[in-house]
């Protein structure tokens, strides 16, 4: 029984300081373009301190020639990625940061069918900013944000693509605009 109370103290305990602790909290993201106009998907989960930000995400799409700048065949990348944030605005508002991704690329040349992947890792900057759908309480912010962001990268290359007599480039500099959907706990 004294080891019981002394766990159920113990618990007790922590669980106060945690609550006296607002400014640290876990949230999910999804980047709903992924979903809606690049048959892709997102994922991420991060961890918030006061002023700094910690995630880890997935994701999937395909990339239109437009974007990749390879008429005739289609891309399409998954991969995931880590990212550190620092909040400018303590929770909402402007944020910061820099991050690093593992991204596989799948190219398929359209009138072959013929199909090539490669790797790379990508290192970048990010800026982007958060907006509260809901009026903060107890002084902080929690529940539903959305979040639009940009990032610049530089992609090293561990496996090209490529094709048997076929051109297709790849730039080792990326630009990938978004918008996130989170919910802060």
């Amino acid at each position: 029984m004294k080891k019981i109370s002394i766990i159920i103290a113990t618990f007790l305990t922590l669980q106060a300081a945690a609550q006296k602790t607002t400014s640290s909290t876990w949230e999910i993201e999804i980047d709903p373009l992924a979903y809606a106009f690049f048959k892709g998907y997102s994922g991420h989960v991060s961890y918030n301190t006061k002023n700094m930000k910690y995630d880890a995400g997935f994701y999937g799409l395909e990339v239109p020639p437009s974007v990749h700048g390879n008429e005739g065949f289609t891309e399409k990348v998954k991969g995931f990625g880590f990212k550190t944030s620092y909040l400018l605005g303590n929770v909402k508002g402007l944020y910061t940061g820099l991050g690093v991704g593992y991204t596989t690329t799948e190219a398929r040349h359209q009138a072959t069918s013929t199909i090539a992947t490669g790797n790379s890792v990508g290192v970048g900057a990010h800026l982007g900013y958060r907006l509260f759908l809901q009026k903060e309480k107890d002084g902080t912010r929690k529940g539903l944000y959305i979040a639009p962001w940009v990032s610049v990268d530089y992609n090293m290359h561990l496996q090209k693509v490529k094709f048997e007599n076929m051109h297709y480039k790849q730039s080792n500099w990326g630009f990938f605009p978004t918008v996130h959907i989170g919910y802060r706990f």
